[in-house]
């Protein structure tokens, strides 16, 4: 058995029963020394009784409002971090672990020198359909695109925060994720920043998941696709390379464009002003700690 202590983080909003089938397939983890914590994200439903009732042995931390995933995990980091953890596993709660996925992270990212870690990532309704396995981001190249999974670990640029096994003294100098990325593309940011610190990020073919996707954006798709729209323009005003930059942002301002007008020839008029709205908020708000 690994020695080093992992913390998981299971960040909760009105799925209770999503939450405990995750914390039930991480507590079949027995290759590895691991603490599961949950963080209930201001849920306004009865996921407390569920965690009492049902997982009464795990801690759960209770954030009085929705921080959303950035500031939801945030605190989980920080209780995390105040266990003496080694690791911190971010993992999102609409997702089912192989009972070996965390030592396969862990021994991974100690074989590969790796500073975060993560698992290839398989649909929950198709199980042999991997949805992600890591990006690639080469400087040469506006706009990041899908890695092609491997047999053996293989370095990538960034990671689904769907998953990301972090060493604990990386988390605690990037700071956590950043709150400004309100619901998108904050795993992307922590990503970047950390390769930015030296630090490297591999994928573990071996480690499996499972995911559920789409789950916690569907209890708010409008909002969602607003978000979405917002936070990945300003990611890529945050992060584009020169000279890529003004090409980057008209790919992503143009792509975000005919969401809308597809959008209103589907008679979607809700989703056609969310994404709007959040073309017009990622372009507005200022621009911090460009790379």
């Amino acid at each position: 058995m690994n020695t080093s202590l992992v913390v998981a983080i299971v960040l909760n909003w009105n799925l209770p029963g999503d939450t405990v089938r995750c914390v039930r397939s991480l507590l079949r983890e027995q290759s590895a020394s691991l603490q599961v914590v949950i963080v209930d994200n201001g849920s306004g439903d009865d996921s407390l009784d569920w965690f009492a009732r049902e997982l009464s042995d795990v801690p759960v931390v209770v954030s009085p409002q929705n921080r959303y995933y950035a500031g939801g995990n945030n605190l989980g980091l920080a209780a995390a971090l105040d266990a003496d953890a080694d690791w911190v596993l971010v993992i999102n709660n609409d997702t089912v672990a192989a009972p070996d996925m965390v030592s396969h992270l862990v021994r991974a990212a100690e074989a590969q020198a790796a500073s975060l870690v993560a698992p290839l990532i398989y649909r929950l309704d198709a199980p042999e359909a991997c949805w992600d396995a890591g990006q690639q981001w080469p400087r040469w190249r506006p706009l990041a695109a899908r890695a092609r999974a491997q047999t053996d670990p293989y370095p990538v640029d960034m990671v689904t925060g769907c998953a990301m096994l972090i060493r604990a003294d990386m988390a605690r100098a990037l700071g956590g994720f950043d709150e400004r990325y309100v619901m998108y593309y904050e795993d992307a940011d922590l990503c970047l920043r950390l390769r930015q610190l030296g630090g490297r990020i591999v994928v573990a073919p071996e480690a499996r998941l499972w995911h559920a996707v789409g789950s916690s954006a569907a209890l708010a798709s409008e909002r969602s696709a607003e978000q979405k729209a917002r936070f990945r323009l300003r990611f890529y005003r945050q992060h584009a390379p020169w000279p890529w930059r003004p090409v980057t942002l008209l790919m992503v301002t143009g792509h975000t464009v005919v969401q809308v007008l597809l959008a209103w020839l589907r008679r979607q008029p809700g989703r056609a002003r969310a994404l709007w709205r959040g073309l017009c908020l990622g372009w507005r708000e200022p621009i911090e700690g460009r790379l």
